[in-house]
């Protein structure tokens, strides 16, 4: 199994060096496991359609399969909707859903920003991967509980190349500890709409929006994921030799948080 996690966890973060493919919501969540899964070699794939089996959400995945849609089969479509499951249990009231994995509270202190270390380190995503790594690779762990880590796995990584899951903005208008909450408080107007949304959330919607992972949704997140492997195979990506610990991914995404909101809208301003 170890070697199976090592090679998963390289992979997704090919998706951060792709300028167009920082989006999470549920389009973006099965982009990146599409992308993942169509990476790794047959025996890598019948390890991880093995250990998704024991998924509690197994079987309903299984009768909802989309046969229509081309390029897709039952191992691929489960790694691909088994990136949703964490946020759709997730529940910023019970505990045992991690609600605070899905992100890290890098503090942006305007206008130099420092760098300052995670207010949580023991409970957020660069802790909650390591959780997830660590009983994947036990002997001993339940293969539900094993199941269950995957499906955490694959969305966390994908989480984590999202900048504004790395970062929330400290200054006068948006006081530590909060900050704009990882731009949940911070509005820009979307071009052509003229309408004030959240900076994170048009950012998640890049790749779509939705969380049904009907024939119509897959469809377009496999496509999506075949055309950013087309378009950027891992050779001509040699930056990713310059990341390869989760603690390394969060500060790019914190890197890249800085200069997407320095493009995005001026800093404080409320639109």
């Amino acid at each position: 199994m170890k070697p199976f996690v090592a090679r998963l966890l390289a992979i997704i973060p090919l998706l951060l060096t792709i300028s167009d493919a920082g989006a999470w919501s549920g389009p973006g969540h099965m982009t990146v496991a599409a992308f993942a899964y169509r990476d790794l070699s047959p025996a890598e794939r019948e390890k991880l359609d093995l250990v998704l089996t024991s998924h509690p959400r197994f079987r309903s995945w299984q009768s909802a399969f989309p046969a229509s849609v081309p390029n897709l089969n039952l191992g691929l479509y489960v790694a691909m909707v088994s990136s949703l499951w964490p946020d759709q249990i997730r529940n910023h009231d019970d505990p045992s859903t991690f609600p605070n994995w899905h992100f890290v509270d890098y503090p942006l202190i305007a206008p130099s920003f420092p760098f300052r270390g995670s207010p949580t380190p023991r409970d957020d995503i660069v802790f909650g991967i390591g959780k997830n790594k660590a009983i994947l690779r036990s002997r001993s762990a339940l293969a539900q509980d094993k199941a269950e880590k995957m499906s955490w796995l694959i969305h966390l990584v994908g989480d984590i190349n999202q900048p504004l899951h790395c970062a929330t903005l400290i200054n006068s208008v948006y006081p530590a500890p909060e900050g704009d909450r990882g731009g949940n408080l911070f509005f820009v107007k979307a071009s052509g709409t003229g309408q004030a949304q959240k900076l994170h959330s048009l950012w998640d919607g890049l790749l779509g929006v939705g969380t049904v992972a009907d024939a119509r949704l897959t469809r377009s997140a496999l496509n999506n994921a075949i055309r950013l492997q087309t378009l950027y195979p891992r050779s001509t990506l040699p930056e990713l030799q310059s990341h390869r610990s989760v603690k390394s991914w969060s500060k790019e995404s914190r890197q890249s948080a800085i200069l997407f909101r320095r493009e995005s809208a001026s800093w404080g301003e409320r639109n």
